[in-house]
């Protein structure tokens, strides 16, 4: 079975975190995760600006569909079996007013809440420093 390949900011804590929760909940592997910063992974951005890979996590489906934001979130949880109960409520009509508000509120916001939770590097316009370089 294909995978959905999940491109994602893997110098945010908020980032790293929902994916390593989401690696344990992958028991049939659906889910491939790549960092937007590795290099190795450059060519698996399929000519998506860095702007827009920067500003929302970002799915590619195996049918070669793109979505990002709280539409990828959406799809990776569709992904997970233990999750699956969770689906059909993410299409909710207050659920799909909210979610992508929510969504964009936190991306916009993730690294003030990498500082709020000092466990890593902040960076702001791709410049990264550890925590208290600043």
């Amino acid at each position: 079975m294909a995978r959905s390949v999940v491109l994602f900011d893997g110098q945010c804590v908020v980032c790293r975190g929902s994916v390593a929760f989401l690696r344990r909940l992958d028991w049939l592997r659906r889910l491939a995760f790549v960092d937007i910063h590795d290099p190795a992974a450059a060519g698996q951005n399929l000519g998506l600006h860095r702007a827009a890979l920067m500003g929302a996590i970002h799915v590619v489906t195996p049918g070669g569909r793109i979505v990002a934001g709280y539409e990828a979130v959406r799809h990776q949880i569709g992904q997970l079996p233990l999750l699956m109960w969770a689906y059909p409520l993410l299409f909710l009509p207050g659920v799909t007013w909210l979610g992508p508000r929510l969504y964009a509120w936190i991306a916009r916001r993730r690294y003030r809440l990498n500082r709020w939770l000092g466990r890593a590097a902040t960076c702001e316009q791709d410049v990264c420093q550890p925590v208290g370089r600043r």
